[in-house]
């Protein structure tokens, strides 16, 4: 299931590269279901990773779909467009970087 998030969120963020700004209705669209699909592909990795890490996972996804919620609704708490996405995205990079270091922690089996 994970590969299968991740998949999709990979497919969505290069989206968001390939329709630009200038393109937004199509660049609203792929970067909606990047963030989407990211917070998911975080949220669903607790079933891999171990305890107490399982449930930092989910808060730091929980965390960028909250964010994601907020930002729709045009509520920014100060903080404009761009601190919105960076509250959205911060979670994900913390994510991504201790489910990395999971990952390379996890000893092989021969």
């Amino acid at each position: 299931m994970i590969t299968i998030l991740f998949t999709i969120a990979a497919l969505a963020a290069m989206n968001v590269g390939i329709f630009t700004e200038n393109n937004l209705p199509m660049h609203m669209l792929a970067t909606f279901s990047a963030f989407l699909s990211i917070g998911l592909t975080a949220i669903s990795s607790y079933k891999v990773t171990k305890y107490p890490f399982n449930i930092i996972v989910i808060l730091l996804g929980l965390t960028s779909l909250v964010a994601l919620i907020f930002f729709i609704g045009n509520i920014y708490f100060g903080l404009g467009v761009g601190g919105m996405e960076r509250m959205i995205v911060y979670p994900i990079l913390i994510w991504m970087i201790g489910f990395g270091s999971f990952l390379i922690a996890i000893p092989e089996k021969l």
